[in-house]
């Protein structure tokens, strides 16, 4: 049989009765591959409702495939959309990311084969502007011309309404909807209501330093942030109020990937003081096509007690929390619907978490605020937004509602996967990772590798890997 060897690392299929001997016994193995294809997934819908642009990502490492690629991904011989991904942000490329659209119940299988995958259309963007050209006077930064940056650490002297970085601070969106945070000591998360589907931060801001305030062809801010944390905003929850990422002894962000179908950005701080600590504080903000949500990772050093995150309170909105009665590691969430967009329509906001996550649900002055406790200084939650006024929206509560259940089981039952592979070279050389070992049944001789990911999550954690619970 013909193969395609990698790096250290060679993927092959065998024939279809060996891989049966590993399948899972309520499954028929999946039939044999050309000799083209270096991994193949077979991929189900677990719920009774349709997923469209389920985003499917695999580690490289399990698929036993070098990072260098390329790499198409293929159904019935029509291609997949598909990119590599730097998903812990260490600057490698670890993951195959692909987008598919699925029925109730629905499966599929899909293949990875050697050669030069076509760029999809871009669908999701990450991006921080700066001016150039001009010089500071005082805490202003006077002329000069916007452009594009892969990172910036901004001067001492850089604080609210400076206009030197565009809309205040770092951006990302989706084909859905787009979000600024504020990199300044308001640490604040707005949002952007698109009325297209195109991607606009590149243009947001050019015309005007807060021409976003007002209507474009494109949307514009409908987020009154104030003196709250925004949408999915951090901080540290003191008993009476959260305590913003206000200060520190400095802060900075940069674009990890900007990528068609997932982006990615990191926010640093440097020696945040809250009460009776100081901390190192990172950020990782994810979104992907299709979708309103921010996946967004925290990480301390050293620990913090808590890491509360909130959602703004606006008089006219009102409050909803998902259920509670539900193992420690279903998701849930809280939200709040109504006319509180800065335009025309309803907006919804919402926070989701594990439920055994949280160790409080409580409100300050400007925030409803769910306390999360790191686990090792980690807590991951997503946050998003949805406006009625945006192509295809929600535009009642009950259609809100439904999609707040859809997006929690969704967290909670990704797609089932079933991979076929091998990693005999990876094996021979000891150079498959942990999490890969507990996962995997190999044959005898140690040729084929049948990896069954609808028994186990695998999370990434930093730039380091843990093997979260076994899905009974």
């Amino acid at each position: 049989m013909k193969h395609r060897s990698t790096t250290g690392l060679t993927a092959m299929f065998a024939a279809t009765a060996l891989a049966a001997c590993n399948a899972p016994p309520e499954e028929a193995a999946l039939p044999a591959a050309p000799d083209d294809v270096l991994a193949r997934i077979d991929l189900s819908n677990p719920s009774e409702f349709a997923r469209r642009d389920a985003v499917t990502t695999l580690d490289l490492d399990v698929l036993g495939l070098a990072a260098d690629g390329p790499y198409r991904v293929e159904s019935d011989a029509a291609e997949v959309p598909s990119q590599l991904s730097d998903t812990d942000a260490d600057g490698d490329v670890d993951a195959i990311v692909f987008a598919a659209d699925f029925g109730p119940a629905e499966r599929t299988t899909v293949e990875i084969v050697a050669g030069e995958p076509s760029v999809p259309p871009k669908r999701t963007q990450a991006e921080v502007s700066i001016k150039e050209g001009g010089e500071w006077d005082g805490k202003v930064y006077k002329g000069g011309e916007f452009v594009n940056v892969d990172a910036v650490r901004p001067p001492p002297q850089y604080t609210d309404h400076s206009e030197y970085i565009r809309y205040e601070g770092p951006g990302i969106e989706s084909d859905k909807v787009g979000y600024r945070v504020y990199l300044d000591w308001r640490n604040g998360f707005d949002v952007f209501g698109k009325t297209t589907d195109a991607m606009v931060l590149q243009d947001v801001g050019l015309d005007g330093y807060d021409s976003y305030h007002e209507p474009a062809d494109w949307g514009l801010d409908i987020l009154k942030v104030g003196d709250a944390v925004g949408i999915g905003g951090y901080g540290f929850w003191d008993g009476d109020k959260v305590i913003r990422v206000a200060e520190t002894s400095g802060r900075a962000t940069r674009v990890v990937e900007s990528g068609p179908l997932t982006s990615t950005l990191e926010i640093t701080y440097d020696d945040w003081q809250v009460p009776g600590y100081t901390t190192d504080l990172k950020a990782l903000l994810s979104m992907q096509a299709g979708s309103r949500l921010v996946h967004t990772r925290l990480a301390v050093s050293p620990d913090l007690p808590n890491l509360a995150v909130g959602l703004v309170r606006h008089p006219d909105a009102e409050f909803i929390e998902g259920t509670v009665d539900i193992s420690g590691h279903a998701w849930t969430y809280v939200a709040t619907w109504g006319p509180q967009a800065l335009a025309d329509g309803d907006l919804g906001m919402v926070l989701l978490f594990r439920r055994s996550d949280r160790a409080e649900q409580t409100e300050d002055e400007h925030n409803y605020v769910s306390v999360l406790s790191p686990g090792n200084g980690q807590v991951e939650y997503y946050f998003g937004a949805a406006w009625s006024q945006e192509p295809g929206g929600i535009t009642s509560r009950e259609a809100f509602v439904e999609w707040l259940g859809q997006e929690a089981e969704k967290l909670a039952m990704p797609l089932r996967s079933r991979i076929e592979t091998a990693l005999a070279e990876a094996q021979t050389a000891n150079a498959i990772d942990p999490a890969t070992a507990l996962d995997s049944y190999l044959t005898g001789d140690g040729e084929i590798l049948t990896y069954d990911a609808s028994l186990y999550n695998i999370d990434r954690v930093n730039s380091g890997k843990m093997l979260s619970s076994h899905n009974d």
